[in-house]
């Protein structure tokens, strides 16, 4: 037990200590009582009405004083962000205070935080080839590795989702799924979707998996000399390559595998979008942003689902960890790529909420592309689907309940103790998930 300096006060020490559990203790009551709550229904009509309101008062506006300017809500999100990152900096710093350390020291770590949120981190940097273009759809193809390792002859194609940047595939050097899968032989391609605008506010996901996918496909079978080809779907990344290989079984696709693919929209426990769509218009939203539904929105519903873990808890986990360099650039480099989200295509955005979230459509046998009706019965390639089981955006529900629908004859389910991202971004993937998939890839 440290001496106190007198009967009335704590040893510095010791007041940290209780200051940090404390303060740590009640940031854990607040975040679980905030994930409970975003998911009930109050909540979900609250946050409806208020969309609502928003979109009525921009109405007005319009009508009757197009003079003022319109309301710039990414801007008011820049400077929440921004007061929630001064508020765990002052915590920080006082916590660091009260505990006894030199001014030096913490004048060293605040350089260290200033430079880590006010600069971009260069991520995607592994070398690649823009090898097609569709419109604002790219095609990169990845420089083979050669470090001694057997070539691997079939391609393999990367998918993300189309609300977000691929680049979460190759965040930096040493933590990038492109890296790690072009020095073990690969020839690896990604698809980049592009940022949607006027010209492609129609886009659907017959669009994505029926007219642009198959396109990109055959460039890279042509550039491969290979008539098979292997495909990895991540989040929306995995719902549209699911139905591209339940319309398309005998185009040469050999192995799927789906991360965290958002099939059955059953669950109304667990999928807390669903709850908040059902009170959202969500035709005037898309008609207030010309179609699309902007990326601002996107992010805010993301964080929201966990607010206080995505707008404190994160900022203060940083601070405690600035002398670890390791972990400050991981957070750095993951941090740039959550900001880059762009918008969704209005015809895209319209199926996601009204046909899948609010429909089920596609496990219940009717979602329809075009002239042609999905079904995942139909999948013949081999399929290896990975739950998440933290995934609050995917929840374990939607891989699960649909995944004995899947037809393929051989076909893998497994699990990761992680989340929505770390399944495939987190410190943890390349040591747990990434050698399952290379390993799944190689078998027979």
């Amino acid at each position: 037990m440290l001496p106190v300096h007198k009967a009335t006060k704590m040893h510095p020490v010791d007041a940290y200590e209780f200051l940090h559990w404390h303060s740590q203790r009640e940031i854990a009551n607040a975040a679980a009582a905030a994930n409970a709550m975003v998911g009930t229904e109050f909540f979900a009509k609250m946050c409806g009405d208020m969309v609502n309101a928003s979109l009525a008062a921009e109405d007005f506006r319009r009508t009757f004083m197009p003079f003022v300017p319109e309301m710039p809500i990414h801007m008011m999100k820049m400077y929440s962000d921004q007061v929630v990152q001064m508020t765990a900096q002052n915590w920080s710093v006082y916590l660091d205070t009260v505990k006894g350390e030199d001014q030096k020291t913490i004048a060293r770590r605040l350089e260290i935080w200033k430079h880590v949120l006010n600069t971009h981190y260069p991520i995607a940097s592994s070398k690649k080839e823009l090898v097609h273009e569709e419109g604002i759809v790219k095609l990169y193809r990845y420089t083979r590795l050669d470090n001694g390792c057997e070539r691997k002859p079939i391609p393999l194609l990367l998918v993300f989702a189309i609300m977000n940047r691929p680049a979460v595939f190759d965040l930096y050097p040493g933590n990038s799924f492109v890296e790690y899968m072009a020095l073990r032989g690969y020839d690896v391609y990604l698809v980049d979707w592009g940022t949607p605008g006027q010209m492609e506010k129609n886009f659907t996901f017959g669009t994505y998996a029926l007219e642009l996918l198959p396109k990109l496909i055959a460039k890279m079978k042509q550039l491969s000399d290979s008539e098979t080809f292997n495909i990895l779907g991540w989040c929306l990344g995995a719902l549209i390559v699911s139905l591209y290989a339940s319309l398309r079984p005998d185009e040469g696709l050999k192995k799927l595998m789906l991360l965290t693919a958002p099939l059955d929209f059953s669950d109304d426990e667990q999928l807390t979008f669903r709850k908040w769509l059902r009170h959202i218009d969500v035709e005037k939203l898309l008609d207030h942003h010309d179609g699309l539904m902007p990326a601002h929105m996107i992010e805010a519903g993301a964080q929201m689902l966990k607010p206080i873990d995505n707008g404190i808890r994160k900022y203060l986990t940083l601070w405690n960890k600035l002398d670890d360099p390791e972990f400050v650039e991981g957070w750095h480099a993951l941090d740039e790529w959550v900001k880059m989200n762009v918008p969704i295509a209005g015809g895209a955005y319209r199926q996601l909420v009204f046909e899948l979230y609010l429909g089920n459509k596609l496990v219940e046998g009717t979602f329809r592309l075009g002239n042609e009706t999905a079904h995942l019965g139909n999948i013949k390639a081999d399929v290896f689907a990975l739950i998440a089981e933290s995934d609050h955006i995917t929840p374990p529900s939607q891989i699960r309940r649909a995944f004995p629908l899947i037809g393929s004859a051989k076909k893998t389910l497994k699990e990761f103790s992680g989340g929505h991202i770390g399944v495939m971004a987190g410190g943890a993937a390349k040591d747990k998930v990434w050698p399952g998939l290379d390993s799944w890839l190689q078998a027979d």
